[in-house]
Parts: C-alpha cells; structure tokens; sequence
C-alpha cells in the first residue's frame, strides 16, 4: 500500500477541480474537500459587484442637484420614475458585477486559501451585511435593510443549493462549449427558421394573438412562458436518453492517455506502462448517470434558449419598424402602455409593453418548436450528439483514471499506482 504521504503527493485535489470545471461534479468522491461556499465565491462577488455598482449609481444620483435638497422618500420615488437612473444603475451594475467576479477569479489562480471554508464562510457574511449595511448608510431606511438582509439570506441559500448540486459547473462547462457549437446550430437555424419565420410572422401580426398576449399581466405572461419551458423540458428528459444509449467506454491504454492528455492524470498516465492501464471499469452510480443526462440537457436547453432570445429581438425589431401605434392599439382595443422588461424601462421608440409581450409568446412556441425539430433532425442529431458522445467518452474515461487513483491506498491497490505515487514524490 502507498503511505499517507506518497497518497497525497497525487494530484487528487487538482483531478477533482478539473471535474467541477467539466460539470462532472457527481463524480467527485469526497466533496469535503471542496468547501461549498468557497465554490459559492465567484457568484457571491458577481452579487457583490452589482450591489456596490448599483448604490455607487445611487449615491451619485441622490446628491445631483435636481435630488439633493428633497427628503430620502420623495427622492427615492423621483429616482424610481427617472429612466436615465434605472438605465445607468443597470448598465454600472452589470459591468461591476462581471468585473468583481473575473477579478476574484483571477485572484483565486494559485491562492489557496480563497479556496477554504473560511474563504467561504467570510464571503457570505459579507454578502449577507453589506447590502443592508450600504442601504442604512446611504439612506437610513430601516425597512429596506431589514428587507435587504432577507434577500441576501434567501440568495445565500439558493447559490448554496445550485452550487451543492453542481448547477454551476453543468452551466459553465455548457456555456464554454456553446461556441463551438455555433457552427452546427447556424446549419440548423438556416434550415428549420425560415420555416418557422413563416409560420410565426404570421401568426405574429395576426389581431387574435394580440388581443390575447398584449392583455395578459405579466404573471400571467411569465406563466405562459414557464408552461412551454416545461414541455421543452419533458420532451428533452424523453428523448435524450435515447441518444446518450449510444455512449461507450472501451478501456485501452491509447484511449486512456487519450482521454487523460491535457489534464492533471496526463502526465500520470503517459509514465505507467500498458499493463498498468488495463483495469476493469467501474459502474457508475445513479448520480453520476444523472450527471451525463444533465450535461447533455443543459447544453441543448442553451442552445434552444440562444435560438428564443434571438427570435424575441426579430420580433421587437420587425414590429418597431412595420407596426404603427394606431394599428396595434387597433388591434390590443385600448392604447399602448410603456414597454418594460422586468420593471425596467425601455426607451426605444416603437418598443411597446404589448409588443414585448407579443414577442415574448412568439419566443416560447419558436423554441418549443426549434427543441422538437433539433431532436428529429438527423443530420444535426448526429453532428451534436457525436460530439458531445465524444467529449463525455473523454470525461469518463479520465473518471476511471481518477477511481483508479484513489484506490492506490485501498485493498485492490494496483501496483503501478503505488510506483507511480513514489515517482509522484521524487519529482
């Protein structure tokens, strides 16, 4: 058996992250390690980052001249109905946020301790008094502070959860494979929109549907939305698996290699003879299989999402330049409101709350249609799933490395592993 030493001269630890960055992260045995609310960070400082932004906007604002002389609430209310404040909180907010959490991102390369538990703990704290902290100093108002703390522990909680269950990790390693992608969505966009754009168009200045989207409450709207995300969702959970049956695992020692070249195992790998990567596989756990479903699920579901936002801005910029006012209040039967999106306001002549609505229905049915034709066209399921079979051949077959490794303590202890441990040392 390899000592507690030689043990922990392998590079476990660095193999585990690796697998948190491949949104593997149920394939990680021993998640203690890796202290959740220090995994939590990068979103923790992103929240930060916005706050601090937004209540720099604030600030600047409330001591302008137009503000500076009227009392906190009547200022408050002046400043909630000024689109240039929301518009610029916004804008400062999102790019201090993106700042904070990339500058934290590059400060954690090489620091260990930004990857403690006490790292973690202190991060949520802040994030927990900072916000209330900032409310109370800036405006004195009790109510929002104390208002201000519940959303910060409700966010606390919720980043916790998603990060415990490895949501973090299956989105970023989705959104950092969507690029290369794109090429294969472009091809099936250039063959199922026109379709589509036909069929919506239609439908799109058709009065009905107007009457219809453009009346509903935004509840009600969002309702509507989440109920065709739903069946997107279910249709991909039945289909998905059917393409993943195809997923196989031969252990060679050249598929081994492969598979490990460009990771922590990769030098490893390249110094242990045949013999030594010839092993048995190990049978996944119900996570783990869940885990590749997810994979597959969340880069298809981007993928169907990028394909909705972009119809969602073709239908707000068709219906600002083609349809009238007169016309759409014609056709909603009273006259056009302000368009908003989630209470922010949108100073685009044209833009009205009835299009956005309008649009947004036409989004969800493009996208339910788009996630129906992705799964049934052959030519675009082979060219994605065969890539993604491949990435995920790669991650599984580093996975029986990454097993085999912590077995090199254990009873089945291989005796390669355990030399490679004492050569792991010398060097």
């Amino acid at each position: 058996m390899a000592s507690e030493k030689q043990r922990n001269a392998l590079p476990i630890k660095e193999v585990e992250r690796w697998f948190l960055r491949e949104g593997m992260p149920f394939v990680v045995r021993n998640m203690r390690k890796h202290p959740v609310l220090a995994r939590s960070l990068p979103a923790l400082m992103f929240f930060l980052g916005g706050v601090l932004g937004y209540t720099a906007v604030t600030v600047a604002w409330r001591w302008s001249p137009p503000y500076r002389h009227l009392p906190n609430a009547e200022a408050d209310a002046a400043m909630a109905d000024s689109d240039a404040y929301s518009l610029t909180g916004l804008g400062v907010a999102t790019v201090t946020a993106v700042g904070f959490a990339l500058l934290f991102l590059w400060s954690r390369t090489g620091r260990r301790y930004l990857r403690s538990r006490t790292a973690g703990i202190t991060g949520a704290v802040i994030t927990l008094l900072l916000p209330p902290l900032l409310e109370v100093l800036t405006s004195w108002n009790l109510a929002g502070a104390r208002e201000d703390l519940v959303i910060g522990a409700a966010l606390i909680l919720v980043v916790y959860a998603f990060t415990r269950a490895g949501i973090g990790s299956l989105v970023h390693w989705a959104c950092w494979h969507l690029v290369p992608h794109l090429g294969n969505l472009g091809r099936l966009v250039t063959r199922a929109v026109p379709l589509l754009l036909l069929l919506v168009t239609f439908l799109f200045i058709n009065t009905e549907n107007w009457q219809m989207s453009g009346n509903l409450d935004r509840p009600r709207l969002w309702g509507i939305a989440w109920f065709f995300i739903v069946i997107i969702a279910l249709f991909l959970c039945v289909r998905l698996p059917e393409e993943l049956k195809k997923l196989r695992v031969e252990i060679t020692p050249d598929s081994v290699r492969a598979a490990c070249a460009g990771t922590e195992l990769g030098r490893l790998a390249e110094q242990l003879p045949d013999e030594d990567l010839n092993f048995d596989r190990h049978p996944m756990k119900l996570g783990e299989r869940l885990n590749v479903l997810l994979i597959a699920f969340v880069s298809q579901g981007l993928q169907i999402a990028l394909l909705g936002l972009l119809v969602f801005l073709f239908f707000v910029t068709f219906g600002a330049i083609a349809i009238k006012d007169s016309v759409a209040e014609a056709w909603v039967g009273h006259p056009l409101t302000e368009g908003t999106f989630f209470t922010i306001p949108i100073p685009i002549e044209g833009v009205s709350n009835e299009l956005i609505q309008v649009s947004i229905v036409m989004a969800a049915f493009s996208a339910l249609y788009f996630a129906v034709y992705a799964v049934n066209d052959a030519g675009y399921r082979e060219q994605f799933f065969e890539e993604i079979l491949e990435e995920l051949q790669k991650v599984l077959l580093a996975r029986e490395c990454y097993l085999r490794l912590l077995e090199v303590d254990g009873p089945q202890s291989p005796e390669g592993w355990t030399k490679l441990a004492q050569v792991t040392q010398r060097s």
